[in-house]
């Protein structure tokens, strides 16, 4: 009897970023490319033959759910090729993976800088790399992967969106719109427009000691 084979469909360019939230890992890890594999499976974690990959860019303002649609729309152009050489052709060609790579799993989320809070003292390129790493899908969200801020009365405003509107030679300062979703952050020659979910009359925004202080306290549930 002919023994059968299974393929999974796996949401970055192996062997890098196995196991889980791939293009998480691969912004916060600064990386310029991205990517989506179909692969047999074996008896390890994404580690089987590969089948079909393909490779995308991801531009500076890409969030992580952004590249993961990327990654499903040429998925579903790589399994019609699956289908094409199983049905047509009647083989599957594959290769084996030559690089061990690394693997995340769901505890590895614990290792994310603050557990997902953003501190406004970081650099400007860190807090937009931040926020893209950690805007994900709903159905990826939990309380790290969900960009956030904490307020001096230690309530969690999550981050909507943050936009480089213009340049400024302001120093830095916090100013709240009238539309009080949002808030303007300038740094040194450049203006944040953040937007978050609850309404403000004033803002004051925790930074890391206090934020640490409070994550220490806090049983998190992934």
């Amino acid at each position: 009897m002919q023994k059968g084979i299974f393929i999974n469909y796996h949401d970055s360019y192996l062997p890098a970023f196995k196991g889980l939230n791939s293009s998480t890992w691969s912004i916060l890890g600064k990386k310029k490319t991205h990517g989506c594999t179909f692969h047999i499976i074996d008896e390890g974690i994404d580690t089987g033959p590969i089948i079909y990959q393909k490779k995308i860019i991801i531009p500076t303002h890409y969030t992580s759910h952004q590249v993961d649609l990327k990654n499903i729309l040429n998925g579903f152009e790589l399994f019609k090729k699956i289908l094409r050489d199983i049905f047509i052709k009647k083989i599957i060609n594959f290769k084996y993976q030559k690089n061990i790579g690394k693997y995340f799993s769901k505890k590895d989320l614990l290792k994310i800088p603050l557990l997902g809070f953003i501190d406004l003292s970081w650099k400007t390129e860190k807090i937009i790399r931040h926020f893209n790493a950690l805007k994900v899908s709903n159905f990826k969200k939990n309380f790290v992967l969900n960009p956030k801020l904490l307020t001096k009365n230690y309530q969690i405003l999550e981050i909507i969106d943050i936009k480089v509107i213009k340049t400024n030679k302001s120093k830095n300062k916090i100013k709240l719109s009238k539309k009080k979703k949002m808030f303007f952050l300038k740094k040194n020659k450049k203006i944040l427009k953040i937007e978050i979910n609850k309404d403000l009359h004033k803002l004051e925004i925790l930074g890391s000691k206090e934020i640490e202080n409070y994550i220490n306290k806090k049983n998190i549930n992934l």
